[in-house]
């Protein structure tokens, strides 16, 4: 019986405190492997999946992400003829910076 008041409590508490970083992160996946903060008290979840579709839906394909350093990603994709370098904010996958690379 205690173990199940505490599995409960534990339940409600992680439900209390993830709620307003959800809400404020927009679209999340618990499950992702990218948990940071973005800001003094904002909480990012996206994990990689969100984040490609988020490139993909900037008109880029073939997508490769390589370093993450704090709320930030870098990743290559295709989008027309060219092979770009893509700096991500990977809290809202806005792409902040390119650089064209080659013909792809």
């Amino acid at each position: 019986m205690r173990i199940s008041i505490f599995r409960a409590a534990f339940v409600a508490l992680s439900l209390v405190v993830a709620m307003p970083a959800a809400q404020a992160a927009g679209p999340f996946d618990l499950f992702g492997d990218n948990l940071f903060l973005d800001g003094p008290s904002r909480v990012c979840l996206f994990g990689n999946g969100q984040i490609r579709r988020a490139i993909e839906r900037q008109g880029y394909t073939k997508i490769y992400l390589n370093v993450q350093n704090g709320r930030y990603i870098q990743a290559r994709a295709t989008r027309g003829d060219w092979v770009y370098l893509l700096d991500v904010n990977a809290c809202t996958g806005r792409v902040l910076d390119r650089e064209r690379l080659r013909p792809a």
